[in-house]
This record gives C-alpha cells, sequence and structure tokens, in this order.
C-alpha cells in the first residue's frame, strides 16, 4: 500500500469514529453537527457544551469532547477566593499526575501523582495538597497558584481534563458600633499593603486607622470610631493582586419614638 493511500485509509477511520460518535450522541437526545470534510483538510468537531459535571454543578464553563476510545478533552474555568480551596476532581482511575502551568510564566511543574488513591505532592506542595474522594484539593491558594491545571494519565500520557484557575479577592461591608472590633483572616499574610480611602475620598496608605494592624495572620481593628469609616483595599504587596476590599460604615442606633400618653379619638 502507498503511503498516500495508507494515509487516506488512516483518515476514513479517523472520521469514522468521529460519525459514531455524534450518532451516539443522537441516541441520548443531544443535539447533532454532522461534519463534513474531505480528505487531507481541517475538521472542526463538536463538542458537548455544559454548566454540569457527573450531576453536580461547577463553577464557570466545563466543556466535554467524548469519542467511543473515551473522552478527548475536558476544561472547565474555576474561580476560587483568595485564602480559600481549590478542588479539581480527577477522572482516571488508574495512576495520574498533575501538572501546572503558570498563568504569569511559562515554567511548567508537577504538582502531584496519584496511584492507587495515594497522593504523593511535590516538595513545593506538599504541604498545601491532599487527595480526598479521588479529588485533588490545594488549600490557601494565592495569586501565584493562577493558571492551568493538567490531568495526565500516566498510563497512556494522554491529558484527561484541563481545569484553569482565576483567583478572585474577598468584598466584605460591615456597619459596627463605636467601640466596636472586627477581625479577618488574610491566609497567613505577615505584611499585606493596606489602601484607605475615606468618605471624603482622601486616600492614603498603610496606617491611615490607627486601630488596624495585621496580627497572626489576621486583618484587625480594635476600638472603631466614625473616624474608621471607609473603603480599605488589602492587596499581597504594593502594586499586587487585591485580596480584600473591606467598607466599613459606623451602624446607627434607631431612636425610639416618645409616647405622650394622648389618645386620639376619631369622629
Amino acid at each position: 500500500m502507498s503511503p498516500m493511500s495508507l494515509r487516506k485509509c488512516l483518515l476514513f477511520v479517523l472520521l469514522t469514529i468521529v460519525f459514531r460518535s455524534v450518532g451516539n450522541q443522537a441516541e441520548h437526545g443531544q443535539p447533532v453537527q454532522r461534519v463534513q470534510v474531505k480528505v487531507g483538510d481541517t475538521a472542526v468537531l463538536p463538542c458537548n457544551v455544559s454548566a454540569h459535571m457527573n450531576g453536580e454543578t461547577e463553577d464557570g464553563l466545563y466543556i466535554r469532547w467524548v469519542t467511543n476510545d473515551g473522552p478527548v478533552c475536558r476544561e472547565e474555568n474555576v474561580s476560587v477566593v483568595f485564602g480559600e480551596t481549590l478542588a479539581i476532581r480527577l477522572p482516571v482511575t488508574g495512576s495520574a499526575r498533575v501538572r501546572f502551568a503558570p498563568a504569569s510564566s511559562s515554567t511548567e511543574a508537577d504538582v502531584c501523582t496519584v496511584r492507587q488513591n495515594t497522593l504523593t505532592p511535590a516538595n513545593a506542595y506538599a504541604s498545601r495538597a491532599a487527595l480526598e474522594n479521588n479529588t485533588l484539593r490545594l488549600d490557601r491558594v494565592t495569586f501565584a497558584d493562577e493558571g492551568s491545571y493538567s490531568v495526565i494519565d500516566v498510563a497512556t500520557e494522554r491529558v484527561m481534563k484541563t481545569a484553569v484557575l482565576a483567583v478572585e479577592g474577598l468584598v466584605e461591608n460591615h456597619k459596627l458600633h463605636e467601640g466596636d472590633n472586627l477581625s479577618i483572616p488574610l491566609c497567613c499574610l505577615s505584611s499585606p499593603y493596606i489602601e484607605f480611602c475615606g468618605p471624603a475620598g482622601n486616600s492614603t496608605a498603610d496606617g491611615v486607622c490607627q486601630g488596624l494592624t495585621v496580627q497572626n495572620g489576621s486583618l484587625t481593628l480594635s476600638n472603631f470610631t466614625a473616624k474608621d469609616q471607609g473603603k480599605y483595599i488589602v492587596r499581597e504587596k504594593m502594586g499586587g493582586g487585591i485580596i480584600l476590599t473591606l467598607t466599613l460604615k459606623t451602624k446607627t442606633i434607631p431612636v425610639p419614638t416618645q409616647n405622650t400618653g394622648k389618645r386620639r379619638i376619631r369622629i
């Protein structure tokens, strides 16, 4: 058989698999898009886009493409608040490894390897990675964790799933009485950068409120006064990502209406 004939044969087999996959979708009541291409051309293949995975609602968009040989690509966008936990379900029943590609650089690194339900994390993730119900959990995420996490089947070196992480800052609004105290965890940051915008729009940085300090990884406000009202923006460092936007207002005490004791008679 000539090389050209062999190539045509392989393309025919590939397209047959694709069409069978589309036919299977039709049997399950899913919308079908027929694809017709000539040998040697590029085929744009249909995929199933859903907000659900395995019956559970996931944050962000979830994309899944499946052939008769199994899933080819799964990708989902995940948003996690700074300091909270990233959860990635592993679609591989055998051995798998998770590889991280940072959004801020081109350097990739392994996060962990899973064999027989046993997690072996890389040194950089030893204190933050855990395995629970076939789900990888990465605690205390920061902006440095933003990027793509690829789940790779060790046996086939096939990427079974990709999760794209975006880290968001926390937004909190509080109304306090004079003299109140407030404490908000900052994921163990010891020296964040704090900006302040008061009620009149005056902006300063670092320590505008004398009662505002960072203790034991928490932002702590002691003895609140009316002068402390305004918006506080907390960053990892100067010019860094926003981890907390905090708005403080004075809580007003309702004044009870006085009863004069007079009765009103309607005639």
